[in-house]
């Protein structure tokens, strides 16, 4: 089929872009057309098939979009968890995560209300042809624009959705046996690699020990033959020169390398591998994820996006990582029964990251472990990196850490933490308001493109502690 130049003349006209070979321009076409999407092939494509036209760039005005709603948008989401039966279910899922990073969801939902707005202000003002490369943003666009003779539509995006849902569903047996699979591997590792009286010298040390959560990666043990952590420095030095007993704590999963490793300073970790169980195993492989009261919280900013909200519970339940969250959270809870510090203190990198919100809540639901948290700021933070932005709406249940560390300056606000009259989980002070936590793009404009990225650079300026409320 041919796009008539009387088409792109008269009404904009907007393709599912798989399907772009069945639409082939007109002879003297020259539109102007806009790609929403991430394929950098499919892009080349389609340059390829207007060699005359003239590519829009949207960088700019995403951004835009994203500052805009972004507060809105963690309010609602943070209203999404308010009305889940089960905490740890929501906060294994890269849905209650806020990270464009690790789902599609928030840039999804930027384009869509990126095309509202060019609707209500005249599509041709804009572009003559947009191309839209995931189907359920197409199905999406094209319930916004329901009713509308002004816009054309070409492709069916329907097959694409029933073949991507098909898909999902074969991966979520898939996970689940791999993750079965996964968690029995590291059970025989760390039980053939620590002995049972390893274990026990373990917990002994970690009694009056400060715990710092450490991950462990192949370049902490290449500069010496003792385990350097690139992310706390000289954090231990410190300690240990003020007279206190430092133990390391260790994410679940680790390699076979990294346990042979950690076994030559045993003593000095708290190897959460070790304190894995076969039960453990097996409940976490029957999790499934869901929303409660979809039909209640499916609405943002007027459009229905529960088909996207469906779609990414679907792939939630095909992900081996929402699986080994539920084991990470078992074993956190295991680990908080047995060890029981006496004012025991973890400190760990303050990200608001899936895997920290289960430990935290895993150590507050232990009724004999005493544990206070401190978290702390590593690297830059950008005002698009939501999953530093704590909603008003996500008080009541949101875990946090007893006291939050900053490298840099911090704005305390709207934009990043939670304010209001009532002192529950308030911050007491504020250091500074130079905007520390609100620098930095999600979406970075180019001249000729726009991608997602992170900044890279940070200010390193110590300042005190900001403490949080009990």
């Amino acid at each position: 089929m041919q796009l008539p130049d009387s088409t792109l003349k008269d009404n904009p006209a907007l393709v599912f872009a798989p399907q772009m070979g069945r639409f082939a321009p007109g002879d003297s076409a020259s539109p102007r057309w806009v790609y929403l999407g991430w394929d950098a092939e499919r892009r080349r494509k389609i340059r390829t098939l207007w060699p005359s036209g003239n590519e829009v760039f949207i960088g700019s005005q995403l951004d835009k979009v994203a500052q805009d709603i972004k507060e809105e948008f963690i309010s609602w989401t943070g209203v999404m968890g308010g009305r889940q039966k089960n905490a740890v279910r929501w906060f294994a899922s890269s849905l209650s995560a806020n990270n464009a990073l690790q789902s599609d969801f928030f840039p999804l939902i930027c384009y869509d209300q990126l095309i509202g707005r060019w609707i209500r202000d005249g599509v041709r003002s804009y572009a003559d042809i947009i191309y839209v490369e995931d189907p359920e943003l197409f199905a999406a666009i094209r319930r916004r624009c329901d009713r509308r003779s002004d816009i054309r539509f070409f492709g069916f995006g329907r097959l694409q959705q029933w073949r991507e849902k098909g898909v999902m569903w074969l991966r979520i047996p898939y996970a689940h046996s791999r993750h079965w699979l996964n968690g029995i591997c590291l059970w025989l590792k760390a039980r053939l690699i620590f002995t049972a009286a390893d274990l026990r010298r373990q917990i002994e040390q970690s009694k009056n020990s400060i715990h710092i959560f450490s991950w462990v990666e192949d370049r902490c043990f290449n500069r010496s033959p003792a385990f350097t952590d690139p992310y706390t420095g000289r954090l231990e030095d410190v300690l240990k020169q003020n007279g206190r007993s430092v133990q390391r704590l260790t994410f679940h999963r680790l390699s076979i390398a990294h346990l042979r490793a950690l076994r030559k300073c045993a003593s000095a970790f708290l190897v959460s591998t070790r304190f894995l169980r076969l039960r453990d195993i097996f409940l976490s492989a029957g999790r499934f994820f869901f929303i409660d009261d979809l039909s209640a919280v499916g609405y943002f900013m007027e459009a229905d996006y529960t088909p996207l909200i469906r779609r990414e519970v679907l792939r939630e339940n095909g992900n081996p990582d929402y699986l080994d969250l539920h084991l990470w959270y078992l074993t956190m809870c295991r680990i908080a029964a047995t060890v029981s510090p006496l004012n025991g203190v973890l400190i760990y990198p303050f990200e608001n990251q899936k895997w920290e919100k289960l430990m935290l809540l895993a150590l507050k639901s232990s009724g004999t472990a005493v544990w206070k948290t401190v978290g702390y700021q590593h690297s830059s933070v950008g005002p698009l990196y939501l999953f530093y932005h704590i909603a008003l709406t996500q008080r009541p249940y949101l875990p946090l850490p007893r006291r939050a560390g900053v490298l840099q300056s911090i704005n305390v606000g709207r934009q990043c933490l939670p304010h209001s009259s009532a002192s529950h989980r308030t911050p007491r002070r504020a250091d500074s308001s130079t905007g520390a936590l609100i620098r930095g793009y999600l979406f970075f404009s180019r001249a000729r493109d726009f991608c997602l990225c992170r900044q890279a650079s940070w200010n390193a300026r110590a300042n005190p502690f900001i403490s949080f409320n009990a």
